[in-house]
């Protein structure tokens, strides 16, 4: 028998890019789902297309473009050789394989119910800035309902992120003073001098197989938030 640590705190994984469901008009348009992959099979040029931004607001909370996040990729290879998307549920299992929570629905629970872990999906084109401000409304009304009727008053939250979800949550806690309410924060993965690869996706193209990207990569706030702050480029030639 497993004898599992008591959780007072509140526990909420965030997912890097490309690590969210997206769905638009309930029907999914970013996922490893046979519905996913049948549209990017047979109707790539469309499917891909309407993962393009047209727009962004980090101070909007919804684009209005039907599009939602409404889970995280769980740990599945979408094609052998074509693309590689981090799954997490060997993330969560780490959680709950050895601490007493409850889990809950960060998005859909009703105010009422009282959980202390939970997944974060969000829109991974999006600003991160907008994400955090998304991330703390849920975190102030959950983590209220959480110390109100679990008993634990002073509970605080533990943020578990990965990837591009460790510059969402560090601009929670320093810029949005999530701080206040928040006990620790673990990244793995976390580009905080920005990623070379987005120089790369920006400059030459994302290209696999018969899927192009470039476009939509171009059209991301968030893949802009990836560059990197210190110098990786030399433009200097010797002359012979």
């Amino acid at each position: 028998m497993v004898i599992k640590a008591l959780m007072k705190d509140m526990v909420v994984i965030l997912p890097g890019i490309l690590g969210s469901v997206l769905q638009k008009d309930g029907r999914d348009l970013w996922a490893v789902s046979r519905q996913a992959v049948w549209q990017i099979l047979t109707k790539s040029g469309e499917a891909i297309h309407n993962l393009k931004l047209a727009q962004d607001d980090s101070e909007a909370e919804n684009l209005g473009d039907g599009i939602r996040a409404t889970a995280l990729i769980q740990d599945t290879h979408l094609i052998p050789g074509f693309w590689k998307i981090d799954g997490y549920t060997r993330t969560a299992r780490l959680i709950t394989d050895n601490f007493d929570v409850t889990p809950g629905d960060i998005y859909n629970d009703p105010d009422d119910k009282a959980a202390n872990f939970y997944q974060f999906p969000y829109d991974w084109r999006r600003d991160n800035r907008a994400n955090a401000r998304i991330l703390k409304k849920l975190i102030d009304k959950r983590l209220k309902c959480w110390r109100e009727r679990s008993g634990a008053s002073d509970a605080k939250v533990i943020l578990m992120a990965h990837s591009m979800g460790g510059l969402a949550s560090r601009y929670y806690l320093e810029v949005l003073e999530g701080w206040q309410d928040s006990r620790a924060l673990f990244t793995f993965g976390t580009p905080y001098r920005g990623s070379l690869k987005a120089v790369n996706f920006l400059a030459n193209g994302y290209k696999q197989l018969f899927l192009d990207l470039t476009e939509v990569m171009r059209s991301l706030a968030s893949i802009y938030h990836l560059l990197p702050i210190y110098k990786v480029i030399n433009n200097q030639f010797e002359s012979g």
